[in-house]
């Protein structure tokens, strides 16, 4: 995990090559990628008996489902509300508090994106 990631297409032509017993020089040569990648992606195909990356840590949610479908309904009965009220209102419901960018980022991935109205 040095640099940027291979793709899928070049570790299954990797590994193809290899279980053709071609050597890792060749294959190196033959799909322009470094030799130790090769090494490193045919290590991980004997281990694993695949080339998938393992799925990574990250920062845990700092809400649950069941507070981002809160945080939707809320949003969903009136519209006007803006980011900062929704998030008061949430924190009195649900008891947690959260930023308003938060609050932003799961209305996003509920698909309600935030809008100005057009001046008429």
């Amino acid at each position: 995990p040095r640099g940027k990631p291979t793709s899928d297409f070049l570790k299954g032509q990797i590994v193809i090559l290899r279980k053709e017993g071609i050597s890792y020089g060749c294959i190196a040569k033959k799909i322009k990628v470094p030799k130790s990648t090769v090494i490193d992606v045919w290590k991980k195909y004997l281990k694993s008996g695949s080339t998938d990356d393992k799925p990574r840590t990250g920062r845990p949610s700092s809400t649950t489902s069941r507070q981002d479908r809160v945080l939707t309904r809320m949003s969903l009965q009136d519209r006007y509300l803006t980011a900062p009220q929704l998030r008061l209102a949430w924190k009195e419901t649900c008891d947690i508090s959260v930023s308003t960018s938060t609050v932003k980022s799961r209305l996003a991935s509920a698909g309600l994106n935030g809008r100005i109205a057009r001046r008429k």
